[in-house]
């Protein structure tokens, strides 16, 4: 990106105020996201209670929470400066992310059979991981007596029953709709080729998306290389084995939060579209002036670009 400190922290801060305002659009009350007669009514309509716009709503949601607590982290509210941590963003920020690129994901297709799909798969990946969780809570461990397994068990049988009539429920909105079974019972794709996939509409290459985001992912694990090319080093002894301090770059959270605010506004202008509510789509009008050398385009999204 090619920013020095100064420019740098400038270009958070106004990635701040940003956020801030995208939240207090979202603070006046948007509940019912498609408009009658929408293409995202009409997806809702044969989903029954398993409506995309309950999903997409939702992980708007998330991903407003988790940019607005990215906000929270950098900025003292006491003195009103920015406080970089090394690591401490990147988490939630690889979760504003995730959660604003599913829901492009499934927005996304022109063609309705496939948004249909691409909801049901969702929502069958969540019943997976359910599933996998109650597996894990109810895993058989030494000291169990006969009244805890007996417990396990029993919560294992609930979840298996609830679970089948959940899945028999996706399956048949997908029989209804014509699409294959075998399309809905593999869940989602993975985040990695989600994010890629949200590459076009959010106006930046599938290899900057995705490798973003795998970059932010390993910093939410305490990878030692992924924390060095994250930081900037100051060395403080020479010697076999020298001391270092490390610091935050804050190049590497301008293009962490350039990638969230991006992908969330492309999924906000996307919504806007397919659910008939135009009043949903954020742009900054002339009273938010932008820094200098940053751009933002209207034609991808929301991208923000020197």
């Amino acid at each position: 990106m090619g920013l020095d400190q100064r420019a740098a922290a400038e270009r958070i801060r106004y990635q701040l105020r940003l956020i801030e305002s995208i939240a207090q659009q979202a603070e006046s009350g948007h509940f019912d996201l498609a408009a009658p007669g929408s293409e995202l009514a009409t997806d809702d309509a044969l989903l029954g209670g398993h409506q995309t716009s309950h999903l997409v709503g939702h992980c708007l949601s998330v991903s407003q929470d988790a940019l607005s607590t990215a906000k929270l982290i950098l900025l003292d509210p006491i003195t009103d400066g920015l406080r970089i941590p090394v690591v401490g963003q990147f988490p939630v920020l690889r979760t504003s992310i995730e959660s604003a690129s599913l829901a492009i994901w499934l927005l996304a297709p022109d063609e309705q059979r496939e948004r249909l799909c691409r909801s049901l798969r969702a929502r069958m990946d969540e019943i997976h991981h359910e599933d996998h969780l109650v597996t894990v809570l109810t895993e058989a461990e030494e000291g169990d007596t006969k009244a805890k397994t007996a417990e396990k068990q029993k919560h294992r049988r609930e979840n298996t029953k609830r679970s089948r009539a959940q899945k028999k429920r996706l399956r048949d909105h997908a029989t209804d709709s014509g699409i294959g079974l075998e399309d809905i019972n593999r869940g989602l794709p993975g985040f990695g080729p989600i994010v890629r996939a949200s590459s076009e509409l959010v106006g930046i290459s599938g290899n900057h998306t995705q490798g973003m985001w795998a970059f932010i992912s390993g910093l939410t694990h305490p990878s030692v290389k992924r924390s060095i090319a994250a930081s900037d080093i100051e060395r403080l002894a020479d010697g076999e084995v020298f001391a270092a301090k490390f610091t935050a770059n804050l190049a590497s959270v301008v293009m962490a939060l350039d990638a969230a605010i991006a992908a969330h506004l492309t999924a906000l202008r996307l919504l806007a579209r397919r659910g008939g509510r135009p009043e949903l789509a954020w742009s900054p009008g002339a009273e938010f002036p932008l820094p200098p050398g940053v751009a933002l385009s209207p034609h991808k999204g929301g991208t923000l670009s020197d």
